[in-house]
């Protein structure tokens, strides 16, 4: 699959988009902010909690 999406990218920025998926999945980007509870005043609930 990754062929497909990196198919007619310089070699060198597929590598880059590739280290940063990398990067995500090992939990980089794995953040809790204060956001919802700031602009709504309530906690932030999961999407399954939303959802019921």
């Amino acid at each position: 699959m990754t062929e497909r999406l990196t198919a007619g990218l310089p070699g060198e920025f597929a590598a880059i988009l590739a280290g940063l998926d990398e990067d995500i999945r090992g939990g980089s980007e794995d953040r809790v902010t204060t956001t919802v509870f700031d602009v709504t005043g309530r906690p932030a609930r999961s999407f399954r909690e939303f959802l019921s």
